[in-house]
């Protein structure tokens, strides 16, 4: 464990860490994998809940504490690429659909038939389906930019 904390913070952090031998939120959060809500110390204290720990806290001034097991790094650092991944994907699919929508307003024609020719495209120059996509949203920006400047 090692707390989040920097500083003259990281220093009481750590204290109270130790603190924590026989118990403590920090403990019972890892040992559960589940958060521990905030707490009153005084609470905790004449509940006889985390004895040492309770007793430190106080004579640091601290009236409240929770605490939020991030049991692995790593496990935390895969769930966040792959919710990073998963919003990019989902942006991606966005693009796509946006661009589709376009190209067959301007071709007069089925959303699948643009869909289809904007990814024989994308295949035919090697280029990522969404790349493709952005291009033909950002040449209709552009075609409307410059209607605007005729008019």
């Amino acid at each position: 464990m090692s707390p989040a904390a920097s500083g003259a913070h990281r220093r009481v952090a750590t204290e109270l860490l130790q603190a924590q031998r026989d118990g403590g939120p920090c403990l019972d959060s890892y040992g559960s994998g589940r958060p521990v809500p905030p707490v009153s110390i005084r609470a905790a204290r004449e509940a006889a809940r985390w004895p040492q720990f309770t007793e430190r806290a106080l004579a640091h001034g601290i009236a409240d504490c929770a605490a939020l097991g991030l049991r692995n790094n790593t496990t935390y650092a895969q769930s966040r690429a792959l919710a990073d991944q998963l919003q990019r994907a989902l942006s991606s699919r966005v693009r796509i659909e946006q661009a589709k929508g376009m190209l067959a307003e301007r071709w007069n024609t089925a959303a699948d038939h643009a869909f289809v020719a904007m990814r024989q495209y994308a295949r035919r120059h090697r280029l990522p389906l969404d790349r493709v996509a952005d291009d033909a949203a950002l040449r209709r920006e552009a075609e409307r930019a410059d209607g605007e400047g005729r008019a």
